[in-house]
């Protein structure tokens, strides 16, 4: 019964009349993927270059992606044609996510289970089945990595407390086999690779380390690897510090294992043992650090560092640019929970009293939830279910008593005299009954909640005004012609629009977010020299971008700094804050104010600007564009909103941007093995040319190779020149 209400609920909005549809940014991604999938062959997938994205280098989609999420859609999609189910690619990708995530409660109720029985697992299965937390990217239309991967990590997690419960390696290699196809679909196969290996270094330190969870943890973790391994994008894997960690304790294992053979007699094993972890842990760290230093693995990548330590946020504006990285409110915690937050508390308060290994286990899985669920709030899609868990025990744990006085069971004997006697005067059935109505009354609540919480997102993502922009687009633009427009936007674009962008939301050039920012906030002659270094032919702006110009500057400044683009030029940050005057002569500022009425103008100076300029507001109207020409003004919504798409003007008198760092030219006769390699290494930054045993190289913008290798190649090349 959960199931079907929790797959109605993840389905709502088809039935609410929406249709299928795709929502947020990275699912189009993987829409595009799985559709070339489809069309082409896996196979081409992993070898394809697509050139519509991050302009002027491109990108191999098969080996950027985690690979589960389109090979699934793929697979589905062909499977249901198989079994004569005619239906399109579209329309599979967008249902699959409410399907997957409705059979998360099976694990759910699988993991509580194990951990204390059946009653908890079914009030933790109903906290899971209405958390909106988790509704939130398993509903219909998310179509991104989270909509499989968390009913892999679940599932994974169910079959190792299993396995190290019922002693069958079979559960093991469940475990390492959900865990595999973790590792191929979403990068959170670290937080599940770290937190095995952190249960087995506690249960070592506690003596709590048997055979059972040494064999469970190995076959989990070696499976686990030679699986994820597979993927293009899982490259360099076995050498990470994650990895690496998870493969040293699997080491660390099989030595105990050793040690508690040879180890004293039974009353001194414990703390031989425990005295030999501690010190096996010292090393572990030490080795790793040093192999860190040397460079001889690689460091856990930096937004997951990140998450662990919020404290480097500050390091790196375009992580921190995005609201889903950004450290969960309260707010964000209790809404994606609800009522249920209550009970972990009770939850937490069983584990530590009944110090079990399975009990140990559930410790650390809801504080570990608790802690990255505040530290980022995309965090509580995870959670959010493994709170439920927390939570059911909880409950379970509170009415544990109180049910045994409903069921009489309470009172040693049943003879009045003598329950008098014992001080047993009366049956406190009132309080069970209250504790009862209390627990009801948090499920209701919950339920209440997600049903408003799905109503929410019963929605089209992608506003009308948005669809009309990418619809002219791609009637009158081409696929080759560059669109400007900030990096939110990008897939988008490139799949709907079908254009080609400089950045999109896989966020994998940092150098290339700034330049892009920095063509936003430089004034329109700077401005237009870039745009033209990058042969824009389009440029989009929304008008929610002018609270979004505050990263802009941040990502420019940190990544571009060649182009002058500082935070203090631009904004106050101090009380009263907002931004400066020269944020208003931007070419953002620009297009989203041009043929705006001076009232609107006036309001948003007063909003976004400091208080010194907001009596000047007439001076940042925008009457006239030199390099722009508006092609398209989308409707605006309730909130004022819209889009402006931009044809730009390059005329005779454009500037020119001109390269502080100029390109070099040298000469030199070098092997043919030589100069291979030497390109090989380097053939991200420069271009060559050869003239028999002559090699010519160049410090260029990619985007102008054409031009630049007439200048500096031999005259008998020019004509010949590829």
């Amino acid at each position: 019964i959960l199931f079907i209400i929790s797959l109605i609920l993840r389905i709502y909005p088809i039935l609410y009349g929406s249709g299928a549809y795709i929502r947020a940014y990275d699912p189009y991604i993987q829409y595009y993927a799985a559709k070339y999938i489809v069309e082409h062959g896996i196979l081409n997938f992993l070898s394809s270059y697509h050139k519509q994205f991050w302009y002027p280098w491109g990108k191999y989609l098969g080996q950027s992606l985690y690979l589960g999420i389109p090979i699934g859609g793929a697979f589905f999609y062909k499977f249901l044609l198989l079994i004569g189910i005619r239906t399109d690619l579209f329309t599979v990708v967008s249902v699959m996510p409410g399907v997957f995530g409705a059979l998360v409660i099976f694990p759910v109720y699988g993991i509580a289970k194990q951990i204390k029985g059946d009653k908890a697992a079914l009030i933790a299965t109903t906290f899971a089945a209405f958390s909106p937390g988790l509704l939130q990217r398993t509903i219909v239309g998310f179509y991104d990595n989270e909509s499989l991967g968390i009913l892999f990590l679940l599932a994974s997690l169910y079959f190792f407390l299993k396995s190290t419960s019922e002693r069958k390696v079979v559960y093991s290699i469940l475990s390492g086999f959900f865990l595999g196809l973790l590792i191929i679909t979403w990068g959170l196969y670290r937080y599940l690779l770290l937190l095995y290996a952190l249960y087995i270094v506690i249960l070592s330190i506690t003596g709590k380390l048997d055979s059972d969870s040494i064999i469970t943890y190995i076959v989990t973790i070696l499976i686990a690897l030679s699986i994820g391994s597979l993927a293009p994008r899982n490259t360099g894997l076995l050498v990470s510090t994650e990895a690496f960690i998870s493969v040293a304790v699997v080491a660390f294992s099989f030595f105990l294992w050793f040690i508690s053979v040879i180890a004293p007699a039974e009353s001194k094993r414990r703390e031989f043992v425990t005295k030999v972890s501690i010190i096996g842990i010292v090393f572990l760290l030490f080795a790793v650090s040093a192999l860190l230093a040397i460079g001889l693995l690689k460091p856990i990548a930096g937004k997951f560092l990140r998450v662990i330590n919020p404290l480097l946020r500050g390091v790196s504006p375009a992580f921190s640019s995005v609201s889903e990285n950004q450290p969960a409110a309260w707010g964000t915690i209790f809404s994606g929970t609800y009522l249920s937050i209550i009970l972990v508390p009770m939850g937490v308060y069983y584990f530590i009293e009944d110090r079990s290994k399975v009990s140990i286990f559930a410790l650390i899985i809801t504080l570990t939830a608790i802690y990255f669920s505040a530290s980022i709030s995309r965090f509580i899609v995870v959670g959010a279910p493994l709170l439920a868990v927390a939570a059911g025990v909880g409950a379970d744990f509170l009415l544990e008593p109180f049910s045994r006085v409903l069921r009489g069971e309470w009172f040693i004997h049943h003879v009045k005299p003598i329950k008098t006697r014992l001080g047993e005067m009366r049956l406190p059935k009132g309080e069970a009954v209250a504790v009862y109505a209390i627990v009801f009354l948090i499920l209701l609540g919950s339920v209440n909640h997600v049903v408003w919480s799905t109503k929410q997102l019963a929605t089209y993502d992608v506003s009308s005004y948005e669809k009309e922009a990418f619809d002219y687009l791609k009637m009158y633009a081409k696929p080759t012609d560059i669109v400007l427009a900030w990096w939110d936007y990008g897939y988008r674009l490139s799949v709907l629009a079908n254009v080609t962008t400089l950045a999109d939301n896989a966020t994998s050039n940092s150098t290339q977010m700034g330049v892009v920012g920095a063509m936003l906030m430089l004034p329109e002659n700077e401005s237009i020299k870039l745009m033209k270094r990058y042969n824009v032919k389009y440029v989009v702006v929304y008008t929610v971008d002018l609270f979004k110009a505050i990263w802009m500057i941040r990502i420019s400044e940190k990544y571009a700094p060649e182009f002058g683009i500082k935070e203090a030029d631009y904004y106050n940050s101090g009380p009263g804050g907002g931004y400066k005057e020269k944020f208003f002569y931007s070419v953002l500022w620009k297009l989203i104010m041009y043929k705006e009425s001076d009232t609107t103008v006036r309001s948003w100076v007063y909003t976004i600007g400091e208080k010194a300029i907001r009596e000047n507001y007439m001076h940042y109207v925008v009457k006239k564009l030199t390099y722009f020409r508006l092609v398209l003004n989308t409707k605006k919504d309730s909130h004022g909103f819209n889009i402006k798409v931009y044809e730009v003007i390059y005329r005779g008198d454009t500037p020119t941007y001109i390269e502080q760092k100029h390109s070099k030219v040298i000469k030199s006769e070098v092997s043919e093995n030589r100069f291979i390699q030497f390109t090989k290494f380097m053939s991200n930054k420069i271009i060559f040319i050869k003239s028999a045993n002559e090699y010519y190289y160049s410090i260029i913008p990619q985007e102008n190779i054409l031009g630049e290798a007439h200048q500096i190649a031999p005259k008998p090349l020019r004509d010949s020149f590829q």
